[in-house]
């Protein structure tokens, strides 16, 4: 053995070992060797209509002989952008093709392979992972040990099938670490004197395919980063069908409090829908409000209950389908602000303004938002808000398909010293211009002037408490 030369070839040939085992298209294998010499070769497969061909190194002819199995046979190929380490266990039984493959993978942009996918993804995705792979008659089986793709971090299992049309993928991941932003173009920012309200809610919505896979992930992941936000604790079944994306048993952690519900989007263009139900509780309003650009800072939490189904090309047309319920609750707190501007430029605004001191925290009793909306045309159930002096309820319509309002604002003083004669006030009209008046007439520039007008006391003594139940429970 130590003298001979080694020489050893297949070709034109398809492979199966056992049941359910491996099934390769073999158009060449060789291996020589030198005496005292490692072999060395190459291998040509074809898998699942990719030819694959990968350069070998095994160990010497004396070693085949004088050391016990299992013998390593080493391979590098380039494939679909992603440079490959395998390593196989050789025994005497030949299974060479038959036992998991320890594999590497690195790529400077992954997005070559995801092509094969017809993925487009804008931004240069480094890719490094490690693991095993195993091929069988119908299936490719990935077991990552660790995988890193750009920023984010994902271990677990990843199937692909190969005799199904559309090509199905199953995954199951945990991640330390997903950073979304990193699969998205940095988008220009507007500036503020340029933004127009009726431009954003026209402009037609993007229109783009789901590639002809069909995906089914199930995904954990300890933190999530997106657009400055940290989502922490995620958990959801990801699947792709009928041409939308589905995220079902989702639950996240995120702004101090916690959410769950499902929800689906189909991205087509004139007919883009999404639907979806959430619950979303004890989130912390100072967060949210600094996120919204509503406030610069605040106290108390949040929780909201949305049910909704929305379908259109354009954002307005999908406000004009909007069906189901959405639902605002937040508790006891306070609320710093110096631009307030709730729905449009002008509702609440003069409210919100004259109460609000730019320079001091006022204190909110509750705010309760209850909407249910059939067709875009909603109404407004048991909704108010409860601040320091007065208490505030919302009755009336709003028409999201002609972008319109008719509501009502019943203030009622909460104690002695807040010496003002509180009116019920009418908001109608576009929501991007309303017309506010009190009850008695006359039209007035906003909403604080109405309710908010010198006059004579209004003395009453309420239990805000009570009165906070009262709006949320008939």
């Amino acid at each position: 053995a130590s003298s001979a030369e080694l020489a050893f070839g297949a070709a034109d040939a398809t492979l199966q070992i056992g049941d359910d085992q491996t099934s390769l298209d073999i158009h060449d294998i060789q291996l020589s060797a030198k005496p005292g010499e490692r072999a060395t070769g190459t291998e040509s497969v074809v898998l699942a209509g990719v030819p694959i061909k990968l350069e070998l190194t095994f160990v010497s002819l004396l070693d085949l002989i004088e050391k016990p199995s299992p013998w390593i046979l080493d391979g590098t190929a380039s494939l679909l952008g992603l440079d490959l380490e395998i390593e196989r266990e050789v025994t005497p039984s030949m299974e060479v093709y038959a036992r998991p493959v320890t594999m590497k993978a690195t790529s400077d942009d992954f997005r070559e392979a995801l092509e094969t996918f017809d993925l487009d993804l804008p931004t240069v995705l480094p890719f490094d992972a490690d693991g095993t792979v195993q091929v069988f008659a119908d299936r490719v089986v990935f077991a990552l040990d660790s995988a890193l793709l750009a920023r984010s971090d994902a271990s677990g299992t990843v199937v692909f099938w190969l005799d199904e049309t559309p090509r199905r993928v199953e995954a199951d991941f945990t991640s330390k670490l997903l950073v979304l932003d990193d699969f998205f173009s940095e988008e220009e920012t507007q500036d503020d004197q340029e933004f127009d309200l009726e431009t954003l809610l026209n402009r037609p919505l993007p229109a783009w395919d789901l590639p002809p896979v069909h995906l089914n992930i199930q995904l954990e992941s300890d933190d999530l980063h997106w657009d400055n936000v940290v989502v922490q604790k995620i958990g959801t079944k990801i699947e792709t069908r009928d041409g939308a994306v589905h995220f079902e048993g989702l639950s996240a952690h995120a702004f101090g409090g916690g959410l769950t519900g499902a929800f689906m989007f189909a991205p087509n263009g004139p007919q883009t829908r999404f639907k979806g139900n959430f619950d979303i509780n004890d989130i912390e309003s100072n967060a949210v409000v600094q996120f919204a650009g509503l406030a610069d800072g605040a106290a108390g939490v949040i929780d909201l209950e949305a049910d909704i189904d929305v379908t259109g090309a354009t954002v307005s047309e999908m406000l004009a389908s909007l069906d189901g319920e959405l639902k605002i609750e937040r508790g006891a707190g306070w609320i710093k602000s110096v631009a307030v501007q709730l729905l449009t430029k002008n509702l609440f605004a003069g409210l919100l303004s004259s109460i609000f001191d730019s320079a001091d925290q006022t204190n909110v009793r509750c705010v309760i938002v209850d909407a249910e909306f059939d067709n875009g045309q909603g109404a407004f159930r048991r909704s108010g808000i409860a601040l320091e002096n007065v208490l505030i309820l919302l009755s009336g319509s709003i028409d999201l398909d002609a972008l319109s309002i008719d509501a009502r604002l019943d203030p009622q003083s909460l104690d002695t010293s807040f010496l003002r004669l509180l009116v019920p006030v009418t908001v109608e009209g576009s929501l991007l211009d309303p017309k506010v008046s009190p009850v008695r007439g006359g039209v007035l520039t906003g909403v604080g002037e109405a309710l908010l007008g010198a006059g004579p006391t209004f003395d009453v003594d309420v239990d805000v408490d009570a009165r906070c139940d009262e709006i949320d429970e008939p």
